[in-house]
C-alpha cells in the first residue's frame, strides 16, 4: 500500500510475490537481492524458516531510480505458499501496489495455480483502484514445461495479463520480471498520489517485524472456518481476469 513517508522523502510501494508453494518465489527473492549491490537494497529477511520452507514471509527492500521528484523505496515480500498457512497470505496480499504470481509452468501444476489466481483476483477487487498484477511462467528448463502464450492458454486467462517466462534457479527472467512489477506499481502509486494527494498517504512505513507481529496475532484464528479458503473452491467466483 502506496505510503509516502515526509521523513525521507520518498514514496514506498510494495511488490508482493504470491503463487503456490514451491513454485519458486523464494528463488526468485533470493536472486534479485544477490544481483542488487548492497548499497541500494536491505538484506534479506525471512522469519522462522524450517527447512527452507517460507513460514510467514521473506522480506527485502530495495532503492530503485526515482519517477518524477519522488524517490521510489520498494518493500519486496513473498508470501508462503502453504495451505495450512494461507492466513498469512491474504493480509500482505492486501497491502500490495503490485502482485507477481509465480506459477510452476508443468501442465499437471496449473489446476491448483488457477485455483490459486482465483483467490489472488478476489482479493484483489477488494481494493480500488484495481491492483496490478503479472504472472511469471517460472521452471521453463523442467522438462514437459509450458512456454508462457501456452501456460496461460491453459489456465484459461487473458492473453493481456502480463505473462513472463523465467528459470528463477539460475536467474532468467527474474530481474525483467521484478523491472516489470515494480514499473507497475509505481504507476499504481502515481495514480493513488493523483486521486488522494501526498498528504492522505504520509505515514511511517511498517518494517519487516511489525508486519511479522501483525500476523503472529492471526496464529489464534487460524483454525476458524474462514481461513480454510483452499478447500472450498466452489465458493471463488470466476473473476475478470478469467475466461472460465
Amino acid at each position: 500500500m502506496t505510503i509516502y513517508d515526509p521523513l525521507t522523502r520518498r514514496l514506498v510501494v510494495r511488490v508482493v510475490y504470491d503463487g503456490p508453494g514451491a513454485s519458486g518465489k523464494t528463488t526468485n527473492v533470493q536472486e534479485i537481492c544477490r544481483r542488487y549491490p548492497v548499497g541500494k537494497r536491505t538484506e534479506l529477511y525471512t522469519p522462522g524458516a524450517l527447512k527452507g520452507r517460507t513460514m510467514f514471509f521473506d522480506w527485502m527492500e530495495l532503492d530503485v531510480a526515482a519517477q518524477g521528484k519522488l524517490p521510489i523505496r520498494v518493500q519486496l515480500i513473498s508470501v508462503t505458499g502453504q495451505e495450512l498457512r494461507c492466513y498469512r497470505r491474504r493480509p500482505l496480499i492486501r497491502t500490495a501496489d503490485c502482485v507477481v504470481f509465480v506459477c510452476d509452468s508443468r501442465p499437471d501444476h496449473l489446476a491448483y495455480a488457477r485455483q490459486r489466481l482465483l483467490l489472488l483476483q478476489r482479493y484483489l477487487r477488494e481494493r480500488r483502484p484495481a491492483v496490478p498484477y503479472l504472472i511469471q511462467a517460472n521452471k521453463q528448463d523442467v522438462p514437459g514445461a509450458l512456454p508462457a502464450s501456452e501456460l496461460i492458454e491453459q489456465l484459461r486467462w487473458r492473453q493481456e495479463i502480463p505473462t513472463l517466462p523465467a528459470v528463477a534457479s539460475n536467474g532468467q527472467g527474474v530481474i525483467e520480471t521484478f523491472q516489470q512489477a515494480v514499473k507497475a506499481a509505481t504507476r499504481y502509486a502515481r495514480s493513488v498520489v493523483t486521486m488522494s494527494g501526498l498528504k492522505a498517504i504520509e505515514g511511517t512505513p511498517e518494517t519487516a517485524d511489525q508486519v511479522l507481529d501483525d500476523l503472529l496475532l492471526l496464529e489464534d484464528q487460524s483454525e476458524s472456518p474462514q481461513w480454510d479458503e483452499y478447500h472450498e473452491p466452489d465458493a471463488v467466483a470466476e473473476p475478470e481476469g478469467s475466461l472460465g
